[in-house]
């Protein structure tokens, strides 16, 4: 088990850095909308935790909730 109270140890060379925004709301609201415009002004990748969890599921999302 990873003790996460404890900051991480240090690897050599430069440190990876990773960027990332998360939308929230209420169903319908717009997040994949406004996701995929804030993604592509960005030149971001885009990710719809919606259909990744569907595809490692193999269930529709409404079907999970």
């Amino acid at each position: 088990m990873q003790d996460y109270s404890q900051p991480k140890k240090s690897v050599t060379g430069p440190a990876l850095m990773c960027r990332m925004v998360c939308l929230t709301g209420f169903m319908g609201s717009g997040k994949s909308t406004v996701g995929r415009m804030l993604a592509s002004q960005l030149a971001w990748h885009f990710v719809d935790l919606d259909s990744e969890f569907e595809r490692h599921t193999g269930l529709p999302i409404a079907q999970i909730f």
